[in-house]
């Protein structure tokens, strides 16, 4: 066999072997940058270890040392051993096991996808649920596959006009079901609405390139040639970065880029008595390149450093919003960090706090996942086992008793605590726990949020409280949800809430941000380009969308491809995030690793030119901040400060709902949605008019997703249309007698 050749020729070697590859890195004979002693002795124990374990284990990486691949340098003769020849055919050997082995784990990646199909619909039918890919397909089968002519005419018949918004995160099957009702047959009007530099959800299914297939098919075709969310400025400093090198940046045919104008006249902020800058960059500079590791502390920083000096000039009347003739302070809820990742989302959010800066990260965390849910749980230990030494321990080394055992403030009596929890449920139990460590908690900086989470916690808990319960039901409940909040694919909705109404800066990752707007919007890592851990990776090819899984160095042409189609969305990435801006941008920029390969580098830099030269010319005509001057804490905010008034948010108990493919997968985080200008229902209203704003809007969607065409003969409603409208009111707030 391949290693019994090996087995021998190593044991015959006796070391010489390793003796010459030495002598030869030594005495300059090998290729020194191919070559290094250090890896050459590692590599020759591991392989003694092999060799000793009857080749078990790792198999050691020998691709450089055999006899016909070792590199020299020019006028010398490669050493030569018995052992570096049997290398050649070993490493032949190992190349080809290589090969065998990824075939079976494509194989068994196949197999699996099958079995977890097939699986799951079993577990499905068995719960008796159906999720929303269920009911596309359900649709997609009874209309194309297996045609229903009968389901096709009542959806033509009770919808003969569609319009389908966000159509840029649509699917193939969907596209097929709205070409198979209005496409096929009879006369019926189909709409499509989408801005395909929005198509964002590639990872969630959206493909960019069945909208752009169906865009040419359009008989007609309209375009929006005004914006009403940003100023003129800030449009103007968008479309000069995006067309500073290409006319057309987005490489995809069919996805144009157009300047457009402003739909009416915009915020503008103003410091002191000049006007700030629409669109401006901030960085490490570019006199120096920089890791992407240390680019993105300082990016961080100084990001925490502008928005502390924005907020401190606000509170001395020197940072402004203007807005016609009306003037007012700029607010923490103005402002809002755009990121790649949640973990840059934490690094923003704990420089805010250093700087004494209120903000709230919008985060698909889960509750049950936070520290504080595990702490409750070991307090609930030592409550349910008071003699218990180790639990008692582990419950007084949490957080919360440590706050409240601060200066000997409280000890916990778990006798009485056990009782409570019996008699009166979670919340009575923990309560002097709770009041106790309460000012050693808010002292923290983030305080506010730990106390939010514990409270959450305990009223989820209190929720499950039965008299008839013991302490271990407690124990059991909230062991099972932190269990579940860490299984893979959990759907546990519990998020952690605001913890104060207290205005905050905001810090969302891009894809959050979609459809959302903010006056002063920071990108600190655009000159970063995203990077993936995740095995999975999509590509377009043949008119197919494709997932791979583990591309490696034979995958070469689907690794270009994979490349590309990245490139391509992180370019929709940062025009997504640069667009969420009313009046202000703040741009991350500098020499950066890698810079070349980002988004806003493609959009900046000559072809793959990252110099500092080219750096410093591509920001040229915005300014551009170096130095950080690090900023002192702000003061506590005043009581009179204040923002907006944020409209109560409902949750109607309705059984099932029509929404855009955006809807159905978009993040259940709508605690810090702001509304647009034109949707702040909670304001008051200068027009006497009760029917406009969100209200308003939520009531006409409810009626246009029950309204039967036959119901409103001749465009006029007939009573039983009227009864439906009355009733939509009534459901969002309006009076009875409407």
């Amino acid at each position: 066999s391949a290693f019994s050749a090996l087995q021998t020729a190593y044991r015959q070697d006796d070391g010489q072997a390793l003796r010459l590859l030495l002598a030869a890195c030594h005495d300059g004979t090998l290729n020194g940058s191919t070559h290094k002693a250090k890896t050459i002795e590692a590599t020759f124990a591991d392989l003694a270890l092999f060799i000793a374990d009857g080749g078990q284990g790792g198999i050691p990486d020998t691709r450089k040392l055999s006899s016909a691949s070792l590199k020299t340098n020019k006028g010398r003769q490669a050493p030569r051993s018995p052992l570096l020849d049997a290398l050649v055919p070993w490493n032949r050997f190992v190349e080809a096991l290589d090969g065998f082995r990824r075939d079976c784990k494509i194989f068994l990646y196949h197999a699996l996808r099958d079995y977890a199909r097939s699986r799951l619909s079993q577990l499905k039918n068995q719960a008796g649920v159906i999720g929303f890919d269920d009911i596309i397909d359900a649709v997609h089968r009874a209309l194309t596959d297996l045609p229903d002519a009968g389901l096709l005419l009542k959806i033509r018949k009770a919808y003969p006009v569609a319009l389908v918004d966000e159509f840029q995160d649509t699917d193939e099957r969907q596209w097929q079901i709205f070409e198979r009702i209005y496409r096929c047959g009879a006369t019926a009007s189909l709409t499509l609405i989408g801005d395909p530099k929005q198509a964002i959800y590639g990872f969630r299914g959206g493909d960019i390139h069945t909208y752009l297939k169906v865009q040419a098919l359009a008989d007609h075709r309209e375009s929006l040639d005004r914006n009403f969310r940003s100023s003129q400025a800030l449009l103007d400093g968008i479309a000069s970065v995006f067309q500073a090198r290409h006319a057309q940046p987005f490489p995809e045919p069919g996805i144009a880029f157009h300047p457009v104008t402003a739909g009416r006249p915009g915020k503008t902020l103003l410091l002191g008595e000049q006007t700030a800058p629409a669109l401006a960059f901030f960085g490490p500079g570019c006199s120096q390149s920089s890791t992407i590791g240390a680019a993105r502390r300082v990016c961080a920083q100084q990001c925490a450093d502008a928005i502390s000096e924005l907020l401190n000039q606000s509170r001395q009347g020197d940072a402004t919003v203007q807005s016609d003739e009306r003037q007012r302070p700029l607010l923490a809820t103005d402002i809002a960090v755009l990121v790649s990742r949640h973990s840059e989302a934490a690094l923003i959010q704990n420089q805010l706090q250093l700087r004494g800066v209120a903000a709230v990260c919008v985060s698909r965390e889960n509750l049950f996942e936070a520290h504080e849910a595990l702490d409750i749980l070991q307090v609930l230990h030592a409550i349910e086992h008071p003699g218990s030494d180790h639990g008692v321990a582990s419950a007084c080394g949490g957080l919360l008793v440590r706050c409240a055992m601060g200066d000997a403030a409280h000890t916990p009596d778990w006798q009485a605590m056990s009782q409570r929890l019996v008699c009166e449920g979670p919340l009575a139990a923990f309560g002097n726990l709770l009041d106790a460590a309460r000012q050693h908690l808010l002292a923290r900086p983030d305080g506010e949020r730990r106390l939010g989470n514990y409270l959450q916690v305990l009223e989820l808990m209190q929720s499950e409280f039965n008299a008839a319960h013991g302490g271990r039901h407690y124990l059991d409940w909230l062991g099972r949800q932190i269990s579940l909040a860490q299984s893979a694919g959990s759907e546990n909705s519990a998020r952690p809430r605001l913890e104060s109404s207290k205005p905050r800066v905001r810090i969302m990752t891009l894809h959050q941000s979609k459809g959302r707007e903010f006056g002063l919007v920071f990108l600190p890592f655009s000159a970063i380009r995203p990077s993936s851990k995740s095995p999975f990776a999509r590509y377009f090819q043949g008119g197919q969308r494709c997932l791979h899984l583990d591309a490696d160095s034979r995958d070469a042409d689907i690794k270009a491809r994979i490349a590309n189609e990245q490139a391509s969305e992180n370019l929709r990435l940062l025009y997504v995030g640069m667009t969420r801006a009313k009046f202000g941008l703040r741009c991350g920029w500098g020499r950066v690793e890698g810079l070349a390969k980002s988004a806003l580098g493609y959009l900046l830099l000559p072809d793959d030119a990252a110099n500092a030269d080219c750096c410093a010319e591509a920001v040229s005509g915005f300014p551009y901040s170096v130095d950080s001057t690090r900023i002192e804490a702000l003061p506590p905010a005043p009581a009179s400060e204040s923002t907006m008034v944020i409209p109560a948010l409902r949750s109607l108990p309705v059984a099932w709902r029509i929404s855009s493919f955006s809807g159905l997968h978009r993040d259940r985080e709508n605690a810090f949605i702001r509304p647009a200008d034109d949707e702040a229902g909670a304001l008051p209203m200068p027009d006497s008019s009760v029917f406009k704003g969100a209200d308003f809007g939520n009531a006409l969607h409810r009626v246009l997703e029950h309204a039967q065409a036959s119901q409103w003969p001749g465009g006029q409603a007939s009573e039983p249309a009227l009864q439906q409208c009355r009733q939509a009111l009534i459901a969002f707030g309006y009076a009875s007698d409407i």
